[in-house]
């Protein structure tokens, strides 16, 4: 696993971009995913606040280059917003646009998120999400992301819903399943830990 060594040395900056769990969070933090799919891919997906609204992001995926961005947030009114400047490991670059706010439906909380993100490299790629998460009495979670890509060479639209526990503070255990419609018909489990700190 060439990609474990970044992975970790990431990670390891822990004492807010938003691949995965409830976004935005909240500033400063630190926000580890560990993720498992069906077909032995593994990913590793890490945010770490630097301050002043600036986050540096992090995410390693098997048979993927892995990407490293700086994201800076700013919030206006109930909404905040944030850009990401990326590269991954074989020189292809990023850039996204995001937009998250916490919500409150049928008195559960929760979060609405969206992004934009183009990828300018041997293939130019542009990816559309959005997402909404709720939070259920006691510590279940609820979300549904849906995506969309679009390349030069292909198209595909997921599917993902998941729900998730919070076994103990700031950590979630989640279970999520993926169908994609398009050139590649893809279907997938994955199981997840979200680690807040």
């Amino acid at each position: 696993m060439p990609f474990l060594p970044l992975a970790l040395a990431l990670a390891g900056f822990v004492p807010a971009g938003a691949d995965a769990g409830p976004w935005p969070r909240s500033a400063g933090s630190t926000f580890v995913e560990v993720k498992f799919e069906t077909g032995g891919q593994a990913q590793i997906y890490v945010e770490r606040g630097l301050g002043r609204e600036i986050t540096l992001v992090g995410k390693v995926r098997g048979g993927e280059a892995a990407t490293v961005r700086l994201q800076k947030s700013w919030q206006a009114g109930s909404i905040v917003h944030a850009l990401s400047l990326g590269v991954t490991a074989e020189g292809e670059g990023r850039i996204a646009a995001l937009w998250g706010w916490g919500t409150e439906i049928a008195a559960y909380p929760g979060w609405l998120s969206a992004e934009v993100e183009y990828a300018a490299g041997a293939v130019n790629a542009w990816q559309l999400s959005a997402e909404i998460g709720l939070r259920a009495p006691g510590r279940g979670i609820g979300l549904i992301r849906v995506w969309v890509d679009v390349s030069d060479t292909w198209q595909a639209l997921t599917f993902q819903p998941a729900i998730g526990l919070e076994i103990r503070p700031g950590r979630t255990v989640v279970l999520s399943a993926a169908a994609e419609a398009g050139d590649g018909h893809d279907r997938r489990l994955a199981l997840s830990l979200w680690l807040d700190f």
